[in-house]
């Protein structure tokens, strides 16, 4: 089937020559597509965003492999740029062939202002609808409507009433779809001609945790059957109406909404399906209930096809899951089986889908953190608008774990918003590959002297912001435990003001690697630590001194059982429990080939070449056969899918 990428690359040939240079007005070849299906031709994008760092690339992995003839062929990206290709060294302009692509090439009659802002997913829907695009040009407000119709589903024609639109940004949200400006400046219109009045619809499109605020407070005020606000700006949420009711189950399910104590007066509580928003009905959701949840949600794994969009949709779904199993107190055994019959396939999937796909997901743009070492550059955009900004860094904490910690934030701190999202870290996923990346906002084949190490993350975030923009950016870094006495070191940092302050907090990778008695024993040490004030006392505290609060993890971690450990000794550079490193190819390769289907080798081009990494598959460890542990490095959606999470005060719809 011919896809708009297809087509796109089409214009790259790596048997006529090796070396490509795009310029690229519109990110095209930034997509992940764009880049796996290069790479099946053999081709390898390379972003051209700095010059020296481009240089270094092209001395170190590409200038010796053009000059010797070895089969290859590299694609150079540059965006859109007023001296266009003249930006490329000397050399490198005259060896390599020059392409130019747009937008307007795939879709001339769509208006290019709307059309730049989507995201690769959506140009796929409206190329496999392109027979529904008008022959001739739109205006933007067209192209905005014919986006929403054929990109999003929303017919803007069928939005005839507030619950219309709710119904539409309920759907929206908990696909965890975002808008770009321009649809949201659309949808936004038809919401204020509906209301007929002034009203906070476009935060609410804009902004999924302010959405969940209000669907929240609609939800306690429809069940209680009082008004909790004086002057409305909507009309109110029509819980019953069949256009909302049916996705309730499931935003109580995955923690959208959280479960409210009903007073028993409440006219509402007959309702059989009401219920999984009551929380003496749904605190603690029985095994049983949990077994048809499960179920469903094998449905809905996604393959080694699907997008990165699936997966972390679903890596979301699985980890409310997770956090409600462990919620409550079940017997090993119990919860051995519950989940044996579901990691099996779910890690199958999952590590075929991260060897096909992973590598190509740092091209994207960091619009939104896809991957962790995108977050400094999507806090730059926020420096350069004026704002200062705190990232908070904790070591080892999973998606799942973060689900646990989560209500500990909310019953402490009613009027912080939480806004949650998620991103990949990088493989191997150990602290020193993944930590580094975050702060420096580079991958790894860039800061190989220091690769092994673990002290050099207050100078990467330095150099990082010292070079991020024009101006001068003042920043600070420091590492603490997270213990109540840390406080005072955090409040006086915070009291300096500096413009970008990083925050590496290191008590969950401690509890994890002192963790005795499995998965089971760290969730209940981290939620009694999140019960402590570390955590709520300097969010509250960085909100208070106007900063915009940010909170990540540089990997997460899994329970896993020891399968035994090779015997090699100084053959092998770095032994961990999921991942050892060579340094030699041939090395690495026998080791695996020993393993058999207990490991695999990684080979990515992110990382140095004498840096190579054998992974255990499933959830085995490089340790003792039968020894239970909680530990990281691997390639499963535990360890690689870590949490993205916004602070910022709350305020009733």
């Amino acid at each position: 089937m011919i896809t708009w990428e297809s087509q796109l690359i089409d214009r790259i040939h790596p048997d006529i020559a090796p070396l490509w240079a795009v310029e690229d007005a519109d990110g095209l070849f930034r997509s992940d597509k764009v880049t796996r299906l290069l790479a099946d031709r053999g081709a390898d994008i390379v972003l051209f965003d700095d010059p020296l760092m481009f240089r270094y690339f092209y001395e170190a992995e590409m200038r010796s492999r053009l000059e010797a003839g070895e089969p290859c062929c590299y694609v150079i990206v540059l965006d859109e740029h007023p001296e266009g290709f003249r930006r490329l060294p000397a050399d490198v302009y005259q060896a390599c062939r020059k392409i130019e692509v747009a937008l307007g090439d795939v879709f001339p009659k769509l208006s290019r202002k709307v059309l730049k802002e989507l995201e690769p997913m959506i140009l796929s829907r409206l190329w496999e609808k392109r027979d529904q695009i008008p022959g001739h040009i739109l205006s933007d407000r067209e192209t905005a409507d014919l986006i929403l119709r054929l990109g999003y589903r929303i017919e803007p024609t069928l939005i005839e009433d507030f619950t219309d639109l709710i119904r539409y940004l309920t759907e929206l949200h908990f696909n965890g779809q975002r808008l770009p400006e321009a649809i949201v400046a659309r949808l936004e219109q038809i919401g204020a001609s509906i209301t007929g009045k002034p009203s906070n619809i476009g935060e609410m499109i804009r902004v999924p945790a302010r959405f969940w605020e209000f669907m929240q407070v609609e939800w306690e005020t429809w069940l209680v059957g009082e008004a909790k606000l004086k002057d409305r700006l909507h009309d109110r949420v029509p819980f019953e109406d069949n256009r909302i009711r049916v996705f309730m189950d499931n935003l109580f399910t995955e923690g959208l909404l959280t479960p409210i104590i009903l007073p028993p007066s409440s006219r509402k509580l007959p309702l059989e399906w009401c219920r999984i928003g009551v929380a003496d009905q749904s605190a603690k959701l029985a095994s049983n209930e949990l077994i048809q949840q499960r179920e469903a949600l094998a449905k809905t794994l996604p393959d080694e096809d699907a997008s990165y969009q699936d997966w972390l949709r679903f890596a979301n779904r699985y980890s409310s899951h997770v956090a409600a199993w462990f919620a409550a107190d079940r017997p090993q055994a119990k919860t051995a089986e519950f989940w044996d019959q579901f990691w099996i396939p779910m890690d199958k999937q999952f590590q075929q889908w991260v060897v096909r796909n992973l590598d190509g997901l740092h091209n994207l743009p960091p619009t939104r953190p896809v991957v962790t070492h995108h977050i400094p550059k999507f806090l730059a955009r926020k420096v350069s608008a004026g704002d200062k900004v705190v990232l908070l860094v904790l070591d080892g904490l999973s998606f799942s774990q973060w689900k646990l910690l989560k209500p500990e934030l909310d019953s402490a701190h009613d009027d912080i918003l939480i806004g949650e999202d998620l991103c990949f870290t990088l493989l191997p996923s150990i602290t020193n590959v993944c930590r580094q990346a975050i702060y420096s906002g580079e991958l790894p084949i860039y800061f190989e002297k220091t690769i092994a190490r673990t002290d050099t993350d207050g100078k990467r975030w330095k150099s990082w912001w010292d070079g991020a923009l024009p101006r001068v950016t003042r920043s600070h870094h420091l590492v603490v435990q997270g213990q109540h006495s840390d406080l005072s070191v955090v409040f006086d940092a915070i009291s300096q003001a500096p413009q970008a302050l990083g925050i590496t907090v290191t008590m969950p990778d401690e509890m994890m690697h002192g963790a005795t008695l499995g998965w089971r024993g760290l969730l209940d040490q981290l939620r009694l630590w999140a019960s402590h004030s570390f955590l709520k006392e300097v969010v509250s505290e960085s909100l208070r001194a106007g900063y915009k609060v940010f909170l990540t993890a540089d990997h997460g971690n899994l329970e896993a059982v020891g399968t035994g450990s090779p015997s090699e000794g100084v053959l092998v550079d770095r032994c961990g429990q999921r991942v050892r490193i060579y340094q030699d190819p041939t090395l690495r390769d026998h080791s695996a080939s020993a393993l058999q289907t207990k490991a695999m080798p990684w080979h990515s081009k992110i990382l140095p070449q004498n840096y190579l990494p054998l992974i255990h598959t499933g959830r085995g460890a490089f340790t003792t056969p039968g020894d239970v542990l909680v530990c990281h490095g691997g390639a499963s959606l535990d360890e690689l899918v870590v949490p993205f999470i916004e602070f910022s005060r709350a305020r009733l719809a």
